[in-house]
C-alpha cells in the first residue's frame, strides 16, 4: 500500500499549469487502489490548521499562513509540527510525498529526517534562474561559476546572489529526492550538466492530459467569438513578463494593420498594465477574457485559427497541450522544453536571441512566424493534422499514468539516494574543517563519526571510481574526526553509549590503531552491542546537516 500525498500551494501557478498537473496526476493514480490520496495544501486561506476528508475519500491537509514569509523555512518547520502528529506510519505501507515547488525544500527535510524510509519525489516545473534571466543559460552559467567573485552590493549583484543562492536551494532538493521528474529534455540535460545531480534518479515523463471529461455551456454575458469572417488568435496563460505577451501584443498590432479578418483573445490574468500599454490603442482587435473555465475555454477552442506562446520559459506547457488535443496549429518558442513540443516543425518555432536580445527582432520574428501561418490555409491544415499526432504520441494522460505508476511501483531504491549521501558527506566534512563547539552526544560529534564510518563502510566495496576515491576522503576526515573527539572526550563525564558502540565497530577494522587505542581507554567497557539501524543513522545525520551552527 502506497500512501500518496501531493504537496501544492495556494499560488497563481496553483490555479495554472501546476494547478492542472497535480489533477492529471490524481487522476492517474485514483485508479489504483492500492495508492490513498492525500492533499497537502500549503499556504491555505484558512485561519486555522484543517483536516477533512473529500466525496472521493481522499485526506485534506490545509495549512495556513502563519509567517509573513510565505515561502520562508518557518512556515515549512510549522507545517511540519502538524502534519507528524497525523501521519502515522503503518505496517506494509510506503509514504510517498511529492513536491512540486523548491520553496517546500525545508519541509521535505523534515518529512525525510522523520520518515527516512519515505520517498520524496520532486517535480522540476521550473528553473528560478529562468525567471531571474529570462531563459539566458550562458548567464546563468557565468553567475554560478565559482571563479566569478562577487564584489560589493548593487543591483546586478544582488541579482547573481539570488541566483546563486536559488541554485543552491534547488540543487538541495533535487539532491534529497529520491527521485526527480523532469518535463523536458533540455531540463534533464541542465539539472545532470549544471546540478550534477546521478542521471539515475531523472525521470522524464511528459505532461499528460485528458480533455474528454471537459464539458459545458457558453458563459452568458461574454463575446462568443462566432465571427466567421474573423481569424482568432489566441494565447492562454498568465500575464507576466516571462510569458512575452507584450511582445505578441506588439507583433499583433503590426499584423492587424495587415490583415483587417485578425483578433487576438488573450486569455488569462496577471499583469494586465504592460499588455494595455502594448496595444497602442488597438482596443477593437484584442479580447482580454481574464482568468475563465475550463469549460468556456472548450468553447473558444474549435474558433481558433492559431495559438501563439511567446513564452522565454516554459517546460512542458499545459495550454500548449490543450490546443494540440484541439488540432490547433501553434506559434512557439525556442525556450527550454517548449521547443520539444514542435521540434518536428520548425518554421512554427521563433528563436530568442539570449546573447544580444532585441525586442525588435522578437516582435518580428513573431510577426514573421504568426504571419507565414495565417495567411496559408493548407499550411495551417498541415500543422493542424501534425499537432494532434503529436498530442496522441506523447501527451494523453493514459501515457503520464504509465510512466507515474511504473516509478510508484519500482521496489529496489536505496534509503537516501546517493546525491543525498554525497551532500551529507561535505557539510560533515565541512564540520570537522571547522570544528565547531558541539557536545559528543549522537546528535553532535558522534553522530558525525557514526555516520562517517557508516559511510566508509558502505563504500568499501563499490567498483565505481568516484565511489572509491570519494572512500579515502572520507577515510582522511575519519582520521581527523578522532583526534577531534580525543580531544573533546578528555573533558567528558558522560560518554554517550553511541559513541562506545563505533569506537568498538573501528578497533576491530585496525583503522587508525594508534588513536582507535587511546580512545577505548577513554570510554567504557561494552557488554552489548548497541543495535543502530541504518534508518536512524542517516535521519540523524541529515538532522545535523539541516541544524545551523
Amino acid at each position: 500500500m502506497i500512501d500518496y500525498y501531493i504537496i501544492s500551494n495556494a499560488s497563481r501557478a496553483a490555479n495554472y499549469g501546476i494547478g492542472t498537473y497535480s489533477g492529471q496526476i490524481v487522476s492517474c493514480l485514483a485508479k489504483d487502489s492500492d495508492i490513498n490520496i492525500n492533499y497537502i495544501e500549503m499556504f491555505a486561506n484558512t485561519s486555522e490548521y484543517l483536516k477533512d476528508v473529500d466525496e472521493k475519500g481522499n485526506t485534506h491537509y490545509k495549512i495556513p499562513i502563519v509567517s509573513g514569509n510565505v515561502e520562508g523555512e518557518i512556515s515549512c518547520r510549522n507545517a511540519f509540527y502538524y502534519l507528524s502528529e497525523h501521519i502515522k506510519r503503518h505496517a506494509n505501507t510506503i509514504h510517498v510525498f511529492h513536491f512540486n515547488y523548491f520553496q517546500h525544500y525545508y519541509l521535505a527535510v523534515l518529512l525525510k529526517i522523520a520518515f527516512p524510509e519515505c520517498r520524496i519525489i520532486l517535480t522540476v516545473h521550473y528553473l528560478s534562474w529562468c525567471f531571474d534571466l529570462k531563459g539566458n543559460e550562458t548567464l546563468f552559467r557565468y553567475y554560478i561559476s565559482p571563479s566569478n567573485n562577487i564584489p560589493d552590493d548593487d543591483g546586478t549583484n544582488r541579482l547573481i546572489k539570488n541566483v546563486r543562492s536559488n541554485f543552491e536551494l534547488e540543487r538541495n532538493f533535487m539532491s534529497l529526492a529520491d527521485e526527480v521528474i523532469v518535463l523536458s529534455r533540455a531540463t534533464k540535460n541542465i539539472i545532470k550538466n549544471d546540478y550534477h545531480i546521478q542521471k539515475y534518479k531523472l525521470l522524464l515523463v511528459y505532461n499528460g492530459l485528458d480533455i474528454s471529461d471537459v464539458s459545458g455551456s457558453m458563459p452568458q454575458g461574454i463575446d462568443s467569438f462566432k465571427d466567421s469572417e474573423r481569424k482568432y488568435l489566441l494565447y492562454v496563460g498568465r500575464l507576466d513578463e516571462i510569458k512575452g505577451v507584450s511582445y505578441l501584443v506588439k507583433a499583433f498590432n503590426k499584423l492587424s494593420q495587415e490583415d483587417a479578418r485578425l483578433h487576438l483573445i488573450i486569455v488569462g490574468d496577471g499583469d494586465f498594465a504592460s499588455c494595455l500599454n502594448a496595444t497602442n490603442g488597438n482596443w477593437e482587435r484584442i479580447t482580454f477574457t481574464g482568468k475563465i473555465s475550463k469549460e468556456y475555454l472548450e468553447q473558444i477552442y474549435p474558433k481558433i485559427t492559431l495559438g501563439i506562446l511567446p513564452s522565454f520559459h516554459e517546460q512542458c506547457s499545459y495550454a500548449a497541450i490543450e490546443m494540440m488535443a484541439h488540432g490547433i496549429p501553434m506559434v512557439i518558442t525556442d525556450s527550454t522544453g517548449l521547443k520539444e513540443m514542435l521540434e518536428e516543425y520548425p518554421p512554427c518555432i521563433v528563436s530568442i536571441n539570449q546573447e544580444n536580445f532585441s525586442e525588435e527582432e522578437f516582435v518580428d520574428a513573431l510577426y514573421s512566424a504568426i504571419h507565414t501561418l495565417v495567411s496559408d490555409e493548407a499550411r495551417l491544415q498541415e500543422v493542424s493534422s501534425l499537432v494532434k499526432r503529436l498530442y496522441q504520441e506523447k501527451y494523453t494522460q493514459s501515457l503520464m499514468s504509465a510512466g507515474y505508476l511504473s516509478l510508484l511501483k519500482a521496489k529496489d531504491y536505496p534509503i537516501f539516494s546517493k546525491d543525498l549521501l554525497y551532500m551529507i558527506d561535505r557539510r560533515m566534512i565541512a564540520l570537522i574543517d571547522s570544528c565547531p563547539d558541539i557536545d559528543t552526544s549522537f546528535f553532535g560529534m558522534t553522530g558525525i563519526g557514526y555516520y562517517l564510518w557508516y559511510r566508509i563502510c558502505t563504500l568499501k566495496d563499490s567498483d565505481d571510481k568516484q565511489d572509491m576515491s570519494h572512500s579515502l576522503l572520507l577515510q582522511e576526515y575519519m582520521i581527523y574526526w578522532m583526534d577531534w573527539i580525543y580531544k573533546t572526550v578528555l573533558q567528558e563525564i558522560d560518554i554517550p553509549s553511541e559513541l562506545v558502540d563505533v569506537l568498538y565497530k573501528i578497533k576491530d577494522t585496525d583503522f587508525y590503531k594508534t588513536r582507535t587505542s587511546e580512545l577505548i581507554k577513554l570510554v567504557p567497557s561494552l557488554n552489548s552491542e548497541k543495535a543502530i539501524s541504518e534508518e536512524h543513522i542517516l535521519s540523524n545525520a541529515l538532522k545535523i546537516f539541516n541544524c545551523k551552527i
